[in-house]
């Protein structure tokens, strides 16, 4: 049910376009400009109902905020529903802004709200389900009702107390094809120095996109850590100015999005995903807001003119960034008839529509491709191919690597041997 909305248009797309081909996929490419418009148009429409000055400076920050930066512009040219997401968590943003103070008058709208977050994406409903948690626990403790309180902590405790078996239930029943967890074998990823660097990583894709890697290029590492001394700063001051807002921050922004990567990730099992900046879009318009915050010094005006300014650096970045040249190799396969042998035969044939590409896996295939052809073009793109992992170490995996690594050894003995035949 995650991305309906994105599956739905999907839907209307296929009817009217037909199936994805090489010819038509860009089309479908352009759904994640269609949500990307609608947010444009949904913070206008915010813009021209605020009477409120403060927030009219904020959206219109926020729009130039949208334009340049790097992380959205990349995931735009994707076919996925992270710009759908992206739009629902700036609607709650603003819900809460909105209506967070007054939470008791409007208790049924937030929950209404948690109810239709899945349909957008999971990690919507974990900040939302994180913010109205500790504000039922809030309302708790300020009207003395410990006995409800502590009822409703012992039911937490309980839960926890069974949470692989809950957990290992739900793995096994959503993912029929992945029957392997059982509380004999349960491992869960666990905390390592990544799952620490992970949250300081995510804020740095935020900022300059994931074509730029941390470390990479010394002028954004330089701007990376004077904004995070920056928004520290700014977050003190928030505190101090405005408790409520700062709870409120707390609850859907900075506790689920740690939560999501010291919490979640360790807990999971293998063969689900691992937690990546893009699943915790919900704090992107928190973060916007604590930079904008900066506006309020001289000094912070001119943070955030050199943030727009590494956004143009990065964006140059990303742009100029050397990949493969994927129309050269179609010309190659299409006009010279190389057979392919490959880890992702789907892909290619989506894309190049040949009938020559043999899957690695396909024993027989390979082998009379071998014995029939002079010339083979090789594309694997899995990278853990290449060495053998366990199902620990590949997490994002149902299993690990060592089947596929010894296909791809022996795929290469077979290639190395028969060169030798020929020219030995």
């Amino acid at each position: 049910i995650m991305g309906a909305p994105f599956a739905i248009l999907t839907k209307i797309q296929i009817y009217f376009l037909g199936p994805l081909s090489k010819h038509n996929f860009i089309l479908f490419k352009m759904q994640g400009l269609v949500w990307l418009a609608i947010l444009f148009l949904f913070l206008l429409k915010m813009y021209s109902f605020s009477k409120d000055t403060d927030t009219k400076y904020f959206i219109l920050f926020t729009i130039l905020f949208i334009t340049l930066n790097p992380f959205l512009i990349e995931q735009t040219q994707f076919f996925r529903y992270y710009n759908l997401y992206t739009l629902s968590a700036f609607s709650v943003y603003f819900l809460i802004r909105k209506k967070g103070d007054d939470f008791g008058k409007n208790r049924k709208l937030f929950y209404g709200v948690l109810a239709i977050s899945p349909f957008f994406h999971l990690f919507l409903f974990w900040s939302l389900f994180i913010f109205l948690f500790f504000k039922e626990v809030t309302i708790l403790i300020r009207k003395r009702r410990w006995i409800i309180f502590g009822l409703f902590y012992i039911l937490i405790i309980v839960i926890a107390l069974n949470f692989e078996l809950l957990l290992v239930n739900s793995w096994n029943t959503l993912m029929h094809n992945y029957d392997y967890a059982s509380l004999n074998n349960i491992q869960h990823r666990g905390l390592s120095l990544g799952t620490f660097i992970k949250p300081i990583h995510a804020i740095f894709v935020y900022l300059f996109g994931p074509e730029v890697l941390p470390l990479e290029d010394m002028v954004l590492n330089v701007m990376f850590i004077v904004l995070g001394v920056s928004l520290i700063f700014i977050l003190l001051k928030l505190y101090k100015e405005n408790f409520q807002l700062t709870l409120n921050f707390l609850f859907c922004g900075i506790v689920p999005f740690l939560s999501l990567y010291l919490i979640l990730d360790p807990l999971t099992l293998p063969g689900m995903t691992q937690a990546e900046p893009k699943h915790a879009l919900f704090i992107m318009p928190w973060l916007i807001f604590l930079l904008y915050k900066l506006n309020s010094y001289r000094s912070g005006k001119i943070i955030n003119v050199l943030l727009f300014s590494s956004f143009l650096y990065a964006d140059y970045l990303m742009i100029s960034k050397d990949f493969p040249n994927w129309e050269k190799v179609e010309q190659t396969i299409n006009s010279n008839k190389i057979p392919v042998i490959t880890d992702t035969p789907l892909d290619l044939r989506t894309n190049i529509n040949n009938d020559n590409i043999i899957w690695f896996q396909d024993t027989l295939g390979v082998e009379n491709t071998l014995q029939n052809n002079d010339t083979i073009c090789i594309v694997m793109q899995g990278w853990g191919n290449y060495q053998v992992l366990t199902m620990e170490q590949k997490w994002n995996s149902a299993k690990g690597t060592s089947v596929a690594f010894g296909i791809l050894e022996q795929l290469f003995k077979n290639i190395k041997g028969i060169i030798q035949i020929n020219f030995g």
